[in-house]
């Protein structure tokens, strides 16, 4: 082993290992791809999103500042039955700290308030990120009236609307388009647990839960993991012939799966970006894209990745297609074009590289830890391959689209200067009922697949995530 990549690893590891004060939910997990490469990968990522946690950088500290105090600013005051029905949202599958307490008779309204009116700086930015995530999330599947979270699905009293309005106002002109608009087999990727017994087992991919961390040592023991486990996600190899799926190019080429690129990191975005714009004094550090990315490396890749609702390429295909959303929103000439699994598995190792801070964390350490993260990254890097997948679904009567390359598709431009995003809405800002999940197209209601994930708990509504 070469000196440099004994002073990584030992960094990494010292500093992004499991405590011994972390719990651990585990299952035993289905086996697929090059066994002990994945079994490395996901180790040394979880390492990586655990340091990234942790450590992050100045600015992102900063930024997740910023946003707690918006939403103090938003929802404080707000009545504890309109807390309660926002958090519902995201309440079920959360790690962020606002589960109803019945044995000390505290509620997670109670809880919710007692984390705003703290100081953001007393908070440990590992904790202070996956509470702004759940809340984040909770806000984006309430903006869009989701289906599978806890009921009531839309407002039924004053209080209650009284927050819808307050959502609604705050994402009106953020919300992206369905992520399935750009993956169109996203929806028929994934095989209903009851019709996948009748399929042989070579042509699915199994993806079990394999853990979920705790939320962080200094959460109340019944905050710490999600009141629900996720369910077996089942997905088909191929969409047609010989043609892999995204799941299936991912697997093939060693990129961890668990739920399929993410719909749900997009409206945590939403509500995110929507906040910061809020008030007499609107943040518009997130209105550079570089800068998004950072904060998303902390907020949505570690945390979900964490919790085991998607790995780093799902998420980071979520963020890449809110950016993607937000850019043409913004009247950029671009095409929202799709991520295929291995330059979506580098964008979020990219991601959590620039999250971490660049201090040495240790007087005698040899490397700065962001320097450190980028040298395990590239070793991480070297055991994932690029295969190709197709993320459209067949169209028998434009064969010719489904068979063309996606590499040789136009892709994103670099920009000249990330500040030339324009921070306010968009004059083609969506209206209220174009914002919920009812999103017109062509006549037609979007089906609500294409915003579930792995986070959407009740799978007997709708069969496909």
């Amino acid at each position: 082993m070469s000196i440099r990549k004994r002073v990584v690893n030992e960094i990494i590891d010292r500093e992004g290992s499991e405590k011994s004060s972390t719990i651990v939910r585990r299952r035993v997990a289905a086996k697929y791809g090059g066994l002990d490469d994945i079994q490395q990968i996901n180790d040394d990522i979880k390492k990586v999103c655990r340091l990234a946690g942790r450590h992050p950088s100045e600015a992102v500290v900063n930024q997740l500042h910023v946003i707690h105090d918006k939403m103090k600013e938003q929802f404080l005051s707000m009545p504890d039955e309109a807390i309660e029905w926002m958090l519902g949202g995201s309440s079920e599958m959360s790690r962020g700290g606002f589960q109803n307490d019945s044995a000390k008779g505290i509620t997670a309204a109670q809880k919710f308030k007692v984390f705003l009116a703290a100081d953001p700086a007393t908070i440990s930015p590992q904790k202070l990120a996956s509470s702004i995530e759940t809340i984040g999330t909770a806000m984006g599947y309430r903006a869009i009236h989701a289906s599978w979270v806890v009921p009531p699905h839309t407002p039924e009293t004053p209080a209650q609307q009284l927050m819808d309005d307050k959502i609604q106002e705050i994402m009106k002109s953020r919300l992206a388009a369905p992520i399935g608009d750009v993956y169109t087999a996203r929806a028929k990727d994934g095989i209903d647990p009851i019709a996948a017994a009748a399929i042989p087992a070579e042509k699915m991919i199994h993806a079990e839960q394999e853990d979920v961390s705790s939320a962080s040592a200094e959460s109340e023991e019944v905050d710490k993991l999600p009141q629900k486990s996720m369910d077996s996600r089942y997905f088909r190899k191929h969409v047609t012939g010989e043609h892999l799926s995204w799941i299936g190019a991912a697997v093939a080429g060693n990129v961890p799966v668990r739920a399929h690129t993410s719909g749900t990191c997009p409206l945590t975005m939403a509500a995110v970006d929507g906040l910061c714009a809020t008030g007499d004094s609107p943040d518009t550090w997130l209105a550079d894209d570089k800068n998004f990315k950072e904060l998303a490396g902390v907020l949505v890749i570690s945390t979900f990745q964490r919790a085991d609702y998607h790995t780093i390429a799902e998420t980071a295909s979520g963020v890449h297609h809110y950016l993607n959303d937000r850019a043409i929103k913004n009247g950029e000439e671009i095409d929202n074009s799709p991520l295929q699994p291995y330059n979506a598995f580098c964008e979020g190792l990219s991601m959590l590289k620039s999250a971490c801070t660049t201090d040495k964390l240790r007087g005698d350490d040899a490397l700065g830890l962001q320097e450190a993260v980028a040298y395990k990254c590239d070793d991480i890097q070297k055991l994932v391959t690029k295969v190709e997948g197709n993320t459209k679904e067949f169209n028998p009567s434009n064969p010719s689209d489904f068979y063309t390359s996606e590499v040789s598709r136009r892709e994103k431009p670099a920009r000249a200067s990330y500040a030339s995003v324009i921070a306010s809405p968009s004059e083609a800002s969506i209206d209220r009922k174009a914002k919920l999940q009812a999103i017109k197209k062509g006549g037609e209601e979007v089906p609500k697949e294409d915003c579930r994930d792995s986070r959407d708990i009740d799978s007997s509504q709708v069969k496909s995530p």
